[in-house]
Parts: structure tokens; C-alpha cells; sequence
């Protein structure tokens, strides 16, 4: 029998779930009562203890019916109609499209950000008013899940989105544009192109060889001239994001390191963000960090 029955009680009316099913093992993850005490306190409703749940359930019982700031259960009987959104005299159309699986003669068999923006283009030129996509954000690194709706991170986006032929660095960049021009590379990206399904460990293969080559052009044209333009751009695009992207960026050097995307087989002392062993390591191997802030300044 639960020890906590009033804040068990007190959750329920809140609509806080037993648990959920995990997207990492499948496994049923069971709420802990000190997330429910948390999640009860964020919303208005003192669980500190069982009185104090006790007081709140019934605070909350007395407000049924009568929907105010407390209400966390109302929602609108219907999703936001077309007609609100454009009036009910406009039709507009568009097409929704999984970006990764739009296929091109220049991309590499994974839809990129030029295929977007040419996609775009040509619905306007058709009178289309949008064009939506799936999640961009990065993936999560794991092989054979690929899934975008299982991102590493919500705030920054896949780099194989990015489209190669786009970077600035790449008209002078000589072992990229050899690997392009070689036949090697040719007729896997062909075989890529016109495969039936997508083969995203092959696409990553063939991609992020040549960011690491643009990047390291990068680096040197900034070695060069640090004052031009497009590397004052990248210094206050670093600036802007601050904490969040070295944080992201350390991570993803880090699943480099360590050969997995799952922090839980790392050493206890890679796990906190903030401990002095990962700050160790940002300085350390400060341009494997960098790489991964280029990326998402690309």
C-alpha cells in the first residue's frame, strides 16, 4: 500500500500519470511520488506531506465546476480550424513533406536544406501557400534509430539537413572537392539516391567526412584572417547561444569519445555537465567541441 495515498489522490486529479512507457527500453517507468510532490507544487497544489495533499485535494474538489486560473483540465473542444487561421474567404494549399526523404540530383540521398528551400519555391510558383516538415532536430546518434521524433536535443538541428555543396568553404577546400569528384564517392551517393529505402548510416558515412574537411577549412581561413566577416558571425553566434551550445557541443564530442549516445555507460564523472573532469575534457579537446558549434552555426 502506497505511503502516500492523499498526494496519490491529489495527482490523479491533476491528471499526472502512474507512469509512461519508455521510447529507450520499452520498459513501463513507474512516477515517483517526489515527482508527483513536484509537479502537484508547480500547478498550485501544496503536497509537501499528507496533510498537506489532503488540504490541497480538497481545495481542488471545491473548485470543481467552477473553471478559473486553477483549471489545468480545460481544453478547446476542437483543434485551431483552417478558417481561423486564414478567414473563411481564403483557401489556401500546400504540401507536407519528411524532409529526409525528399531525394534530388545534388543531395546525397538524405534531403538537405537546399532541397527544402527549392521545394519551396517551386510550391509558390504553383500558388502554394506552405510547405511543412518533419521535427529537424539532431538525432540521437543510435544505430538503426534514426527516428526524428527522438531528438538528442530540442534545441539545435541534424547536421545532415546541412547541405554540402552550400558551405562557402567548399570552393576551396581540396580534399573535399576531391572526395566529391571521386569516383568512390560518386557511386555511393548514386546507389544512396536511388535505394528504396533510406539508408542513413551510409548517408552519415558519406557526410560527415566532409564537414570535418570544411571545417577544417574553417579553421584555417580564420587562422588567416580572423577579422572577416564570417568568422566575427560565428564568434557572436557562439556568444548568443552561450551555456546551451557548448554544453550540446561538448555532449556530442563526448558520445565521439565515448562510442555511445547513452550518457548512463559513460564514467560517473562525464554524466554532470558541470563537473570538473567534462570541463577537463572541453579544453582538451576544445576543436572536436568547436566542430559540433560550426555545425549548428552552418
Amino acid at each position: 500500500m502506497s505511503e502516500r495515498p492523499q498526494l496519490r489522490a491529489l495527482a490523479r486529479q491533476l491528471g499526472i500519470l502512474e507512469g509512461y512507457g519508455s521510447a529507450l527500453d520499452h520498459g513501463w517507468v513507474k512516477t515517483l511520488d517526489s515527482s508527483r510532490e513536484a509537479l502537484c507544487a508547480a500547478m498550485g497544489y501544496e503536497a509537501g506531506s499528507e496533510a498537506a495533499a489532503k488540504g490541497s485535494l480538497a481545495l481542488l474538489e471545491s473548485e470543481a465546476g467552477s473553471p478559473d486560473e486553477h483549471d489545468f483540465a480545460a481544453a478547446p473542444s476542437s483543434c485551431l480550424g483552417v478558417d481561423e487561421l486564414v478567414g473563411e474567404e481564403t483557401r489556401v494549399f500546400g504540401i507536407w513533406a519528411n524532409l529526409y526523404s525528399v531525394r534530388s540530383q545534388r543531395n546525397m540521398g538524405f534531403g538537405d536544406l537546399a532541397d527544402l528551400a527549392d521545394l519551396a519555391r517551386w510550391v509558390g510558383r504553383e500558388g502554394g501557400a506552405f510547405v511543412g516538415v518533419n521535427p529537424l532536430h539532431t538525432l540521437s546518434g543510435r544505430v538503426g534509430d534514426p527516428c526524428p521524433y527522438r531528438p538528442s536535443s530540442r534545441l539545435y538541428r541534424e547536421p545532415l539537413y546541412l547541405a554540402i555543396d552550400a558551405i562557402p568553404e567548399l570552393a576551396n577546400c581540396g580534399p573535399a572537392r576531391r572526395r566529391l569528384e571521386s569516383g568512390e564517392h560518386m557511386g555511393g551517393i548514386e546507389a544512396l539516391r536511388r535505394a528504396a529505402r533510406l539508408d542513413i548510416e551510409n548517408v552519415r558515412s558519406e557526410v560527415e567526412p566532409l564537414l570535418r574537411m570544411l571545417f577544417d577549412a574553417f579553421v584555417e581561413r580564420r587562422r588567416r584572417k580572423p577579422d572577416a566577416p564570417r568568422f566575427r558571425r560565428f564568434a557572436e553566434y557562439r556568444a548568443q547561444q552561450g551555456k546551451a551550445l557548448e554544453d550540446f557541443a561538448t555532449h556530442r564530442a563526448l558520445v565521439d569519445q565515448q562510442g555511445t549516445p547513452d550518457w548512463r555507460e559513460w564514467p560517473a564523472s562525464l554524466r554532470d555537465p558541470r563537473h570538473r573532469a567534462v570541463e577537463a575534457f572541453r579544453r582538451a579537446d576544445a576543436k572536436s567541441v568547436e566542430f559540433y558549434t560550426w555545425q549548428q552555426y552552418e
